[in-house]
């Protein structure tokens, strides 16, 4: 039974660790694309996109790179995540995607959309601080799963 349950926790990390270099790829052929179509050449809010895309390609690199048993949970693009707004005392569920496949009315949003940039890379049960249009609150990160296709099952951590 430990031997299965090994394997099959074996599987989900190559199906996750294949989907993520998979995701290095495509951030490496669509970054400036999607750059040069959301935002204009010089403007301060491309330059922090920028710098966002490049710390989150290293984030990944150095995630791929570790050992499973040393992989602390953060938010990547694909991760399913739970949210608790503080103040509210509710929760929320959503999944961190590429612009192209948000739809906000069902909990997709864009990794460069503004919740969805500050999300990403939070540890789990990191307390962050997300400024909107409608002004400032706290939510912490109480769940991440880890979605990797032909994976048995959702890795939760």
């Amino acid at each position: 039974m430990n031997r299965s349950r090994s394997r099959e926790s074996d599987v989900r990390q190559n199906a996750l660790r294949e989907r993520l270099l998979e995701q290095l790829q495509q951030l490496a052929e669509e970054r400036n694309r999607l750059l040069e179509e959301l935002y204009r050449h010089g403007d301060k809010e491309r330059k922090e996109m920028e710098a966002l895309a490049d710390k989150y390609t290293e984030c990944l690199k150095s995630f791929i790179s570790r050992p499973a048993s040393y992989e602390q949970p953060i938010v990547l693009i694909g991760s399913r995540i739970e949210v608790e707004y503080l103040e509210y005392r509710t929760t929320d569920s959503l999944i961190i995607v590429f612009p192209q496949e948000a739809d906000p009315e069902n909990g997709r949003i864009s990794f460069l959309s503004p919740v969805g940039s500050q999300l990403l890379m939070a540890p789990l049960h990191a307390v962050i601080s997300i400024s909107t249009p409608a002004g400032s609150m706290q939510v912490r990160v109480t769940r991440i799963e880890y979605e990797a296709e032909d994976a048995p099952a959702p890795e939760q951590l």
